[in-house]
């Protein structure tokens, strides 16, 4: 009867040629079968197996210790690497979070986690205990709009900034005081913010359904960033090289802070609705940005050049992007970065690639290429039309009698 053998026959290749010899297998079977997918990322899903309750991600924090907080509207999550312990109202317990439902997150000077919550403010968190420390209630005639807390910053210089629904708000540390900053237009109550960027100067920028908006350091005034009225902003990043970007609902845009112009540099033509809308952003160590593009999955655009990558789910492709309707992203400290969405929770992928890329003909049967590999070849190719030249074959597995 055949069987496998139980030790496949070896094949010995010098230092250096293994990598050449993949990029050739990759060269083969796009030049065998052009219809084959290719998984470039590695997305390794940290849900419902590590302990997360609730799988639509509104916010990543990694706090000073290490560990990575995500906010969902299931409760907030503390992951520390193997699993998540979870924190979450508890009607009998006043020490536990006042809403389920977290929205934003911040960590003070003290170590302090500030949560935003969708309809009961804002509160403190004892990272160490993990109990409730402090709240900041309002009572005023403005108390709802102004307790859906939409975005949180700690700013060193200032204290913690705060999005809610009416606008834009700084408490100081000691959270004594909530001070409100009038927009321009004196419509505060009709615009929401949706994310803060501070630069190395202590300019706060903001992303608002109004535009982007900017204070200056020490500045009471609340200023539209954008001269061509650049509109729905929906994230603001700050790159390492101080470069100002943002992602509304047409696009990538660089923004010129001295005269206030912004240039859209993705996508370079006009695309159909909803297929460019930003909703965050972030930069990995090589300098790229990674967009998390509402509906259409990710897009990684290199400032250097102005190439782009597009990163999709396929149900099909073990450890493929979970979820097509990204909304979050950060990068940790170690480099990695972070994914979460609507509907496919957190999942983290190094932005550097995977060290093996994964092909997969999605429709095996129907052509020529199937999934079952049994031997590899390596082969020189033809840079100018992509043929192969002199093919042999190195035979890594066999089956024996």
């Amino acid at each position: 009867m055949p069987k496998l053998s139980a030790r496949p026959a070896r094949v010995r290749l010098p230092a250096g040629r293994w990598l050449a010899l993949l990029s050739a297998i990759l060269c083969l079977f796009a030049s065998v079968a052009s219809h084959a997918t290719e998984r470039r990322y590695y997305f390794d899903a940290i849900d419902s197996e590590q302990g997360l309750a609730q799988h639509t991600v509104n916010a990543f924090l990694q706090d000073h210790a290490g560990y990575v907080w995500i906010a969902t509207q299931g409760g907030l999550h503390q992951y520390d690497g193997y699993r998540y312990s979870l924190y979450k109202h508890d009607a009998d317990d006043p020490d536990s979070l006042p809403d389920s439902f977290v929205t934003a997150l911040a960590q003070d000077n003290r170590g302090r986690l500030w949560l935003g919550g969708n309809t009961r403010g804002l509160a403190s968190l004892d990272p160490v205990s993990g109990k409730i420390v402090a709240s900041a209630q309002i009572t005023d005639r403005d108390a709802q709009p102004r307790s859906a807390i939409s975005a949180l910053l700690f700013d060193p210089a200032r204290g913690l900034w705060i999005g809610t629904a009416a606008g834009i708000e700084l408490m100081d540390e000691a959270g004594a005081r909530r001070q409100i900053f009038r927009f321009p237009t004196g419509e505060g109550m009709a615009t929401r913010v949706h994310g803060f960027a501070l630069t190395p100067d202590g300019t706060l920028w903001s992303a608002t359904t109004a535009g982007l908006l900017h204070i200056a350091p020490g500045s009471e005034v609340v200023s539209n960033a954008t001269a061509n009225g650049v509109a729905a902003v929906r994230c603001v990043l700050v790159a390492a090289d101080a470069t100002i970007y943002t992602g509304s609902e047409s696009g990538l845009y660089r923004i010129d802070a001295q005269d206030g112009s912004a240039k859209r540099v993705w996508p370079t033509t006009d695309r159909h609705p909803n297929t460019a809308q930003i909703h965050a952003l972030a930069q990995d160590r090589q300098g790229r940005l990674w967009l998390a593009v509402y509906g259409a999955g990710l897009t990684i655009y290199d400032p250097a050049d102005g190439s782009t990558q597009s990163l999709r789910h396929d149900a099909a492709m073990p450890g493929s992007l979970p979820d097509d309707f990204t909304t979050q992203l950060a990068v940790d400290r170690s480099g990695l970065l972070w994914v979460g969405g609507e509907i496919g929770g957190a999942a983290t992928t190094d932005p550097d690639g995977a060290q093996f890329r994964y092909v997969m003909d999605p429709a095996p049967g129907r052509n020529a290429m199937t999934n079952m590999v049994r031997a590899i070849a390596r082969a020189t190719v033809d840079r100018a039309t992509g043929s192969l030249l002199e093919p042999y074959h190195v035979q890594i597995a066999e089956l024996s009698q």
